[in-house]
C-alpha cells in the first residue's frame, strides 16, 4: 500500500537545479561542445487514444512517445571553424554539390566508426553490395547537468543525432558594443535517456 503520510511527502534534497550548470558533449563537433553556452533540454509528449463508447468517448495513453528537436547555441569562433562544422555536415547530408561531401562524411570519423567507410562505387551492372553503415552519418550527444558544486549528477544521451538547421550570422557595423556572434544548431534524434553513471 502507498505510504500517504506527510513525513513521505518531504523532499530528501533541498538543492535545486541551477541552469548554468550544465556541459555538452557530441562526438562529431568537438569544436562546438567548448563553446556552447545554452541548451534547451527537449520536451516530450504521448499521443492519446480515444475510445468509442456509447456515451462519452473514454480517453486512453497511447503508445507513440515524440521527441521535440534538441537545440545548443554557441559562440562561433574567428575562423569560423565550428560554425563551418555544421555547415558540412549538413551539405553533406543534403549533397548540395555532388557525392563528394557525403563522401567526407562517412570518412571523416573512421577512428571513431570504422564500419561507416563508403566500399567504393560499384562498377558491375546488377550487382549487388551490401549497404554502407549510416553510423557515420549520425552522431551521439550527451547533455551533463552538474551540482551546484560542479560535480556531474545526470547524463542525458541522445541517440543518431542529426543537424536539422543552423541559425543565420548577423554581421553589423553599428553595434555599439562588441558581442560575439552566436549561432544557434537544431538537432533531430532517435530518443534520448537519462542515467547516473557517476
Amino acid at each position: 500500500m502507498t505510504d500517504s503520510t506527510l513525513a513521505s511527502k518531504q523532499p530528501t534534497t533541498l538543492d535545486y537545479a541551477d541552469p548554468t550548470k550544465f556541459k555538452f558533449q557530441i562526438i562529431k563537433l568537438p569544436t562546438v561542445e567548448y563553446n556552447t553556452t545554452a541548451v534547451t533540454l527537449p520536451g516530450i509528449s504521448l499521443a492519446e487514444l480515444n475510445q468509442p463508447t456509447r456515451l462519452q468517448q473514454l480517453r486512453l495513453a497511447g503508445s507513440d512517445l515524440t521527441f521535440e528537436d534538441l537545440s545548443i547555441t554557441f559562440l562561433v569562433d574567428d575562423e569560423l571553424i565550428n560554425y563551418r562544422k555544421v555547415h558540412d555536415w549538413m551539405a553533406g547530408l543534403g549533397q548540395v554539390d555532388g557525392d563528394s561531401k557525403f563522401r567526407d562524411i562517412l570518412t571523416d570519423g573512421q577512428d571513431r566508426m570504422p564500419l561507416s567507410q563508403s566500399r567504393g562505387l560499384q562498377t558491375e551492372i546488377g550487382k549487388t553490395m551490401p549497404a554502407t553503415p549510416d553510423a557515420a552519418i549520425y552522431s551521439d550527444a550527451k547533455l551533463i547537468h552538474m551540482s551546484n558544486r560542479n560535480l556531474p549528477k545526470v547524463e542525458v544521451s541522445f541517440i543518431d543525432c542529426y543537424p536539422k538547421s543552423l541559425s543565420a550570422l548577423e554581421y553589423n557595423q553599428a553595434a555599439t558594443d562588441t558581442e560575439y556572434l552566436q549561432a544557434t544548431m537544431v538537432l533531430g534524434y532517435k530518443y534520448h535517456t537519462y542515467s547516473t553513471p557517476f
